[in-house]
């Protein structure tokens, strides 16, 4: 008896910090993704990326993220495997002036950048906002899980008109990148890139 008892409190104790060291915080991504997408910083341009100039751009910038909201009515989808955070320029603070001046992140025309992580396999997907878009990887993903599960495949146009993230076109970003047009549609804004208006 006294072997269950104890047995049961460790598992009650131990699981949840097993638990927690499994669960990737978003803000850290978001810091990272944000840092390697500056093209230079304003104040020095002499500036090198590595991990002493991460620790204090990640040191000096506070973010608070919006969690998205998915819309599934694909049978038989595992969507809750990925989580989708948005940052806007409302949800980035720094902790003073010199702060903003050296290690200003651009929010361009878009207003807003779009991550998602796989919350299971921690993998990460900028969706929105960065100079590089992760959507056809995530789609790749998205379908593999889906087989894995259902031993089927979900089609490109059942993804496209069944799984709906706010504030994402998936079709658009899909054709976008596709085709790459001289036009970049407007899903496909990169904030680092100056406004220009055609």
């Amino acid at each position: 008896m006294k072997k269950n008892i104890f047995l049961l409190l460790c598992v009650t104790i131990l699981f949840p910090i097993v638990n927690c060291q499994n669960k990737i915080n978003a803000v850290d991504v978001f810091k990272m993704y944000l840092f390697l997408n500056k093209r230079t910083f304003k104040s020095d341009r002499s500036i090198v990326k590595n991990d002493s100039t991460y620790l204090h751009f990640s040191d000096f910038l506070y973010l608070s993220l919006d969690t998205l909201q998915v819309y599934n009515s694909i049978k038989g989808a595992y969507y809750n495997e990925f989580d989708f955070y948005k940052l806007s320029q409302f949800g980035i603070h720094y902790k003073d002036n010199s702060t903003y001046n050296k290690f200003h992140v651009e929010f361009g025309f878009l207003g807003y950048y779009i991550l998602c992580i796989n919350n299971k396999t921690g993998i990460c997907y900028r969706l929105a906002g960065f100079d590089v878009n992760d959507f056809y990887d995530f789609l790749f993903d998205f379908q593999s899980i889906y087989l894995q599960n259902n031993m089927r495949k979900v089609s490109k146009n059942t993804f496209f008109k069944k799984f709906k993230v706010e504030n994402l076109n998936f079709l658009c970003i899909y054709k976008g990148l596709k085709k790459q047009k001289k036009k970049t549609p407007i899903c496909l804004f990169k904030n680092e890139e100056p406004m220009s208006w055609w």
